[in-house]
């Protein structure tokens, strides 16, 4: 499944429950009008989702990171000669009937030391004009992406050595692998044709993998300044939600959903500007006929449903479309609100 394809079925899963838990609200009810403040700011924001910034995202190529993937099916080690050894973890070159050839990290070390609590690991230096974008959380496995201006993508992953996961590159024609070193300890930089590279290494608790468009030296300075640390705020998430709320889970589309044990669900949604197009009409489906209040989150003005069964905010700005929805008061949604982006 492609990236595009996995998005747009999240996104739509997400869209059902909601009209599966509200819907019912909505029958009969009277056309809603949006404030005209509020109107004005969608269609800005709309207007610079048709026009972005040419975005080079990432994509599945030469050097595409798999996790958890091809672990449980039959393959064939090309040669003892492809297989080697380093701070526990065990690389090897295999080929699968019908796919390119990859190569696969799996940890094979003693069981290692659980991480203090509260700390990742993190890059401590990016080049010039990159900032952080997104961090999913720990533990186990941790993503990282850093963003520029034209919107050029730095990723960081961290795989833990106690995650029982693998990460796997796979090699299309013309894809080469070198021989790197990282603060001195053998590392692999795959290189692809377009200038993509992919660089892996590895402590003795963990895995790691850096992904982006940069020269050699800068993609190795970023990960010699790899260390524990604090994670960041990322600027999108909420850093607050009510205790009896846990995160259930979350994606780099910057998605995450707060559970209960009891089933119930907080979804926090951030869109960028140029997937808004798209998604603002399933937003205006989903609270047509409710009347809102308009509320202040963060110094921009926003619009909150409330019904006896839960809550729902919708707010645009510059940077892109925020919605949140749950089975809560409107007071509590604000509140989630508010923490977006901030330090906890």
């Amino acid at each position: 499944m492609t990236e595009q394809a996995l998005n747009q079925l999240t996104r739509r899963i997400v869209l059902d429950a909601a009209r599966l838990e509200y819907g019912g609200l909505l029958e009969g009810a009277p056309e809603h009008t949006f404030s005209p403040a509020f109107e004005r700011k969608m269609k800005k924001l709309l207007r610079r989702g048709r026009h972005p910034v040419l975005y080079r995202t990432l994509r599945a190529a030469a050097c595409l990171l798999l996790v958890l993937l091809l672990s449980g099916c039959a393959v064939l080690v090309v040669s003892p000669a492809a297989r080697e050894v380093f701070l526990g973890w065990v690389r090897e070159f295999r080929t699968l009937e019908g796919f390119p050839p990859y190569y696969i990290y799996t940890y094979a070390g003693e069981e290692a030391e659980t991480l203090p609590d509260g700390v990742a690991y993190r890059p401590t230096w990016v080049p010039e004009g990159y900032e952080l974008f997104d961090e999913l959380p720990p533990p186990g496995l941790a993503w990282i992406f850093f963003e520029n201006e034209e919107g050029e993508r730095l990723h960081f992953v961290c795989m833990l050595s106690d995650a029982y996961g693998n990460m796997s590159v796979t090699m299309e024609e013309g894809d080469r692998r070198k021989p790197v070193e990282v603060n001195g300890q053998k590392a692999d930089l795959y290189l692809t044709e377009g200038g993509r590279a992919h660089l892996i290494w590895s402590s003795e608790d963990a895995l790691f993998s850096l992904i982006g468009d940069l020269p050699e030296e800068s993609l190795i300075r970023v990960a010699e300044s790899v260390c524990l640390t604090l994670p960041r705020q990322a600027p999108h998430r909420p850093s607050w939600h009510p205790e009896e709320f846990y995160l259930g889970g979350s994606s780099g589309e910057v998605e995450a959903h707060f559970d209960t044990e009891d089933g119930r669900s907080i979804h926090s949604n951030y869109v960028r500007p140029e997937k808004v197009d798209e998604t603002w009409p399933e937003i205006q489906k989903s609270v047509a006929g409710l009347i809102p209040r308009t509320v202040q989150v963060q110094g921009s003005d926003a619009e909150l449903y409330e019904t006896g069964e839960g809550s729902s905010i919708v707010w645009p700005t510059e940077d892109g479309l925020y919605w949140l929805y749950g089975p809560v008061e409107g007071e509590i949604l604000l509140r989630i609100a508010e923490s977006i982006g901030q330090e906890p």
